[in-house]
């Protein structure tokens, strides 16, 4: 892969979160409400995954495309899958927390009421 504007203009059209948003967020307990699972005192495998992926996030929307490399375009795709998929069980379902989480953990920001504080255990009602 040598270039992927595609790629990268959907990108940025779906991660609508600046990089200093995405990092706030990282640090927001609240973004742990979804996605991430927590084990007494210590961070599970995929939480410590969750804060490498974040910064990873905010730092290739703050790269100039000119500069993005295969690896990025590969990122950016997982990304987009993500955001996409999400987006459109927000549309059939509507505004979860969970959902509403999960999707600024990926970098977008729906349009949705911020969750509270405090994770809800129940998985969302579907269906």
């Amino acid at each position: 892969m040598k270039a992927c504007p595609l790629v990268q203009k959907q990108f940025h059209q779906l991660v609508n979160m600046k990089p200093a948003e995405i990092r706030a967020w990282a640090r927001d307990p609240r973004s742990k409400c979804a996605s991430f699972q927590e084990t007494r005192d210590r961070l599970t495998k995929p939480q410590k995954y969750a804060g490498v992926m974040m910064r990873s996030l905010a730092d290739l929307k703050a790269l100039p495309s000119s500069e993005w490399r295969d690896r990025d375009c590969v990122y950016a795709q997982r990304v987009i899958s993500f955001n996409t998929r999400h987006l459109g069980q927000m549309k059939r379902f509507g505004c979860t927390t969970r959902e509403t989480v999960a999707l600024r953990n990926w970098g977008h920001m729906p349009k949705c009421p911020m969750p509270p504080a405090g994770c809800s255990t129940r998985p969302p009602k579907r269906g």
